[in-house]
Parts: structure tokens; sequence; C-alpha cells
């Protein structure tokens, strides 16, 4: 299973927890994701404060640059579309029981 980890302030950090992805359909867990605790998501409130002022202002080819270098994009720790296809997501939970107790 893949890894992901918080992009805070321009590093990538593991959260402070795990959080199951689940396919409601199914209830497979589809992927761990990091859980930010109370001091790593101030520490990312404070960044985005800061950065929004010059963020605002770039224009977009700018920040599609910015963007594309990121450490998710380059490590590959972003989730792609390959997360639809290789898990797809049928019906919530209570249809498929709704579903399963009609049969």
């Amino acid at each position: 299973m893949r890894k992901f980890k918080l992009l805070i302030n321009g590093k990538l950090v593991s959260g402070g927890a795990r959080l199951d992805v689940i396919n409601p359909a199914t209830e497979e867990v589809l992927v761990e994701a990091p859980r930010a605790d109370r001091a790593q998501l101030n520490e990312a409130i404070a960044a985005a404060k800061a950065a929004f002022p010059a963020w605002g202002t770039s224009g977009k080819g700018m920040r599609a640059k910015i963007l594309e270098s990121s450490p998710c994009v380059q490590g590959g720790v972003a989730p792609g579309p390959e997360i639809g296809r290789q898990y797809p997501i049928n019906r919530p939970r209570s249809l498929v029981k709704i579903f399963s107790a009609a049969s």
C-alpha cells in the first residue's frame, strides 16, 4: 500500500496519525492517508497565510510551474487518476446492503 505524506511549508512530512480511506461499496481499505495533528495543522495554516499574498499576485503560468515542481508531484506521492481505475467505487455501503438484502 502506498504511503502518502503531508506537504507543509514546502516539506513532505508524515502525519501525526493515519486515516484509512475506505471503498464504501466493499469496505476495502484503499489507502492510508496522513492525518495532521494540531501542531501540523497550525504550521500549515501559518505557511498558507504567509504564501498567499505572493501566490495571489503571480500569474497562472507561474503557479503552474510551482505546482509542477512540488515535491508531491516530483516524488510521486500525490494520488493520480490511477487510484480511480485501481479501486473503482461502485455504490455506497448503505445501497450495497439494501441490494444484498433484496437478493
